[in-house]
C-alpha cells in the first residue's frame, strides 16, 4: 500500500475513533464520566464556573465563559441579558491557495463578519411577548475562485461576488401565547 493511501486510511481511522461511540458505552456512561454531578464539583471552583443547582435551571442567561472567546465582559453581558439586550459579534476567516491548476497560483484571504442585536421586548421596554432582531454581515478579501481557480462552483462559501456591508435580516416580532382573550 503507498504512504499517502496509509495515511488516508490511518486518518480515517483516527477521525472515525473520535467521533463514534464506543461499542457497549451507552449515552449515560458517555454523559456520567463527561459532566461531573453538581455535588462533585469543588467547593473552591471558581463560582463563573459553577452550576447554583435549581437556580441555574430557572436562569436563562447563556453562559458565555464556555461558548464565547471574550467572556461575560466582567459582567457587563450578563446585565445587558438582563435588560433585555444580546449582541454577538461573530467572525470567521479562510485562507486559501491554490498550488496547482486553476488559472495561476496563489493565495488570498477571505472572511465574514456577523453581529447580531437581539432584543427582549418585555425586559427591555414592558412589550409583553415581543421581541426583534438585527443581523448585520460584512464580507471582505481577495476573490479566489475568480482570481486564482476560475471554477464555476467555488471553493469557500465565504467568498462573495463583492465586498460589502449590509442589513442582512431584521424583524420584529409578537408572540400570541402572551396575548389574553380580553386583548383579541
Amino acid at each position: 500500500m503507498p504512504a499517502r493511501q496509509r495515511k488516508s486510511v490511518a486518518s480515517a481511522l483516527l477521525l472515525s475513533s473520535l467521533l463514534v461511540q464506543p461499542v457497549g458505552a451507552s449515552a449515560a456512561t458517555l454523559d456520567d464520566a463527561v459532566e461531573p454531578a453538581v455535588s462533585e464539583i469543588s467547593p473552591t471552583a471558581d463560582s463563573a464556573d459553577t452550576v447554583a443547582g435549581e437556580a441555574a435551571a430557572s436562569d436563562d442567561t447563556p453562559n458565555w465563559a464556555e461558548s464565547t472567546l471574550t467572556g461575560d465582559w466582567g459582567g457587563k453581558r450578563k446585565r445587558l441579558h438582563a435588560a433585555g439586550v444580546q449582541a454577538d459579534l461573530l467572525y470567521t476567516a479562510d485562507f486559501l491557495h491554490n498550488s496547482s491548476g486553476g488559472l495561476k497560483s496563489g493565495g488570498t484571504y477571505v472572511g465574514h463578519v456577523d453581529l447580531i442585536l437581539q432584543l427582549d421586548g418585555e425586559k427591555l421596554i414592558g412589550w409583553q411577548g415581543g421581541s426583534a432582531y438585527l443581523q448585520l454581515i460584512s464580507n471582505g478579501g481577495g476573490r479566489f475562485n475568480l482570481n486564482y481557480l476560475g471554477s464555476l462552483m467555488g471553493a469557500d462559501n465565504l467568498e462573495a461576488p463583492v465586498n460589502r456591508t449590509g442589513l442582512f435580516k431584521a424583524w420584529l416580532q409578537q408572540s400570541a401565547s402572551h396575548l389574553s382573550r380580553d386583548n383579541l
